[in-house]
């Protein structure tokens, strides 16, 4: 929420893929595309979709 406060990241920006925070190649070849929709704001509410039964669709 600090990075919010100083204007340096938006609560509706992605985290993931080519256009997110996070754009390392890693992220370019994911099984479920929907990872690229995730935003800070579904992190940091415990809503980015993970899940004990399908895990972390990054890895």
């Amino acid at each position: 929420m600090t990075l919010v406060d100083e204007h340096k990241l938006l609560l509706e920006d992605t985290v993931f893929g080519p256009d997110g925070i996070l754009n390392d190649s890693i992220f370019n070849n994911v099984n479920d595309k929907k990872l690229y929709k995730i935003t800070v704001r579904n992190l940091l509410s415990h809503t980015g979709g993970w899940s004990s039964r399908y895990g972390d669709q990054a890895f």
